[in-house]
């Protein structure tokens, strides 16, 4: 993308407060999450059209979709259970319990964990995606809001915006091996293709972090940002997108040379 072309939007009504959507590993399918309208939206990316609701219970906020395409997976905050979502009937296949005020989720590369910020619980919660059932939790810092794993599903990276840290998580061990402090209010968090980066939004600080995952240490910044609070990395790794409450915009980032190159506003 050059720094002066212009970003195309579309508008796709789905159902009340949207907060966040997931893509299907075949381009094919969004989900998207109705927190007021305990739903889910499923747009056909080819139509750009919602082609079928499904209702779930109380409060949905993450959505994260299986390697595979096979399963969605929504955080259901206001019930403290996760949906399983089976998305070739679009329909929910099981729901499980034991979380507490459940937010951001992901699964790992090889599909068999999900991984849960239960903010209530200051923990974050595996579940195994072979049962559905809650197999252990890992407690961390205050207010847990998002998750992402590298892709050799190592390490797992949490922004706890109670306590104004991220926390590393050995996979392996199930363990916490790292806390990194300093920021204000991290909110969005997402890991590179190749996994030697971490990016963290700073709800209350406006910037962009990047994290070395080699040294788990902020190595660089990008400021100027609106109140960014979700991030997503392009495929091949060279742009960040961020969106922003500040002035409902989606930000560009050039990840080589760490500075906004374009922004497209509501």
């Amino acid at each position: 993308m050059e720094a002066n072309e212009p970003l195309s939007t579309d508008e796709i009504p789905v159902g009340h407060a949207p907060i966040i959507a997931a893509i299907t590993p075949d381009g094919r399918h969004v989900y998207v999450t109705n927190f007021d309208s305990s739903s889910v939206s499923v747009i056909d990316t080819t139509t750009r059209s919602v082609i079928t609701t499904i209702g779930v219970t109380s409060g949905p906020w993450g959505v994260a979709v299986a390697p595979d395409g096979l399963r969605a997976y929504v955080a259901c905050f206001g019930s403290d259970t996760v949906a399983v979502i089976d998305t070739t009937t679009n329909r929910v296949a099981a729901s499980v319990p034991g979380l507490d005020k459940p937010l951001g989720l992901t699964v790992s590369p090889d599909g068999s964990r999900l991984y849960v910020a239960s903010q209530g619980g200051s923990r974050v919660d595996v579940i195994s995606t072979a049962t559905n059932t809650l197999i252990t939790s890992v407690p961390v810092g205050t207010g847990p809001r998002n998750v992402a794993v590298t892709p050799d599903g190592t390490q797992l990276y949490v922004t706890e915006e109670g306590a104004n840290a991220v926390t590393v998580i050995n996979t392996a061990t199930v363990t916490v091996i790292a806390t990194l402090a300093g920021f204000v209010f991290p909110r969005g968090v997402a890991v590179s293709p190749d996994g030697r980066r971490v990016y963290v939004t700073e709800y209350g600080g406006n910037r962009l972090d990047v994290i070395d995952t080699a040294t788990r240490s902020v190595v660089r910044t990008v400021t100027g940002l609106s109140i960014p609070f979700g991030v997503a990395v392009s495929h091949d790794g060279l742009l960040a997108y961020v969106a922003c409450d500040g002035d409902d915009s989606v930000s560009t980032i050039d990840l080589v040379r760490n500075e906004i190159i374009e922004w497209c506003a509501s």
